[in-house]
């Protein structure tokens, strides 16, 4: 089994986020997310060993060479992401079997041999072609783009990098959801209760409080601390308290479907525009985009001013008024 990532598949793949705001495909995140799959340490290093099995979908085994030119053809932001975060890469390669799978269907059923099926796929292999060749004949200059042109667009753009304000937060929670029968949720007041009068202690310290009391085991062990969010990413009960309060400030218990919430606002950040060592793979990838098209279409309109285009106008619109 052989596999390629065509050009609307791997666009799909470069708009979903959970990545980044670009990697969000619903539909086949559904297909993944269904997939029994196993992941096997030879996926990093299995190109050595196109043999080596690195995932199943139930009792379907797929190799390395599976996923050679699927990998190979990636968006590197998005490869980059699959090696430093395993969950990325379960993801990315669920996807991608998910895909197989339904192909899989399709050719069983003979789908290809449709002829509408059959005409797009002409003229999608057409399509590589020309865009292979496009590429080949408008090669970029080596030092393209200079830091000159790197700077000069991240000026243009520093609008659309700007990160949003951000917030450093610790909290004590108390587990309550809401619904909970009324023992558990007097148990959960009644704690509550205790922790804000521990806090209210002269001398007491929020984060030796949060460590002791709070039920949230990973940031209890950091004395509550939940580490920096932008200010969407934070939880809408908690965001509309937090947007208010100056640094250092203890809120209110705030109620979550969760539980309850005592937060701290530890520190801020204003909104300002992303460091152009963030985002200068970004633009350099975009510049090279632009500069390789603007190539493409010097070539091509060269190529047709070497002979005169003549249209029959009233063959082309028989054309177009036909079914």
């Amino acid at each position: 089994m052989k596999t390629s990532c065509a050009p609307t598949w791997c666009r799909a793949l470069r708009r979903e986020r959970g990545m980044s705001p670009q990697f969000r495909n619903h539909r086949w995140e559904k297909l993944g997310a269904a997939a029994l799959l196993v992941l096997w340490p030879a996926f990093v290093n299995g190109a050595e060993n196109p043999a080596s099995v690195i995932a199943k979908l139930g009792a379907t085994e797929f190799r390395t060479s599976d996923f050679a030119d699927f990998v190979r053809l990636l968006d590197p932001q998005i490869r980059k992401q699959a090696l430093a975060d395993k969950a990325v890469m379960d993801k990315v390669i669920g996807l991608e079997i998910a895909r197989i799978a339904v192909l899989q269907e399709a050719k069983t059923r003979k789908w290809q041999d449709r002829p509408e099926v059959a005409r797009q796929i002409a003229r999608a292999r057409d399509d590589v072609v020309l865009n292979a060749y496009l590429s080949a004949v408008s090669t970029l200059p080596k030092d393209y783009p200079s830091d000159k042109d790197i700077q000069a667009a991240y000026d243009l753009n520093r609008d659309s990098f700007m990160m949003p304000r951000q917030y450093r937060l610790a909290q004590i929670f108390v587990a309550s959801s809401k619904g909970s029968a009324k023992p558990a949720e007097d148990a959960a007041r009644k704690k509550l209760d205790d922790l804000l009068r521990k806090l209210r202690t002269s001398g007491a310290k929020f984060e030796d409080v949060a460590k002791t009391g709070s039920e949230h085991k990973s940031s209890a062990a950091k004395g509550g601390d939940m580490g920096w969010a932008a200010q969407e990413q934070i939880a809408p009960e908690i965001r509309n308290e937090v947007v208010g309060m100056a640094v250092g400030e203890i809120s209110a218990p705030i109620r979550s479907t969760a539980g309850w919430h005592i937060v701290k606002l530890e520190d801020t950040k204003p909104a300002a525009p992303r460091p152009l060592a963030e985002v200068k793979e970004t633009l350099i990838a975009g510049l090279k985009q632009k500069k390789a098209k603007e190539g493409q279409q010097a070539y091509v309109s060269h190529l047709l001013e070497k002979s005169q285009i003549t249209v029959n106008e009233a063959a082309l619109k028989k054309l177009f008024e036909a079914p």
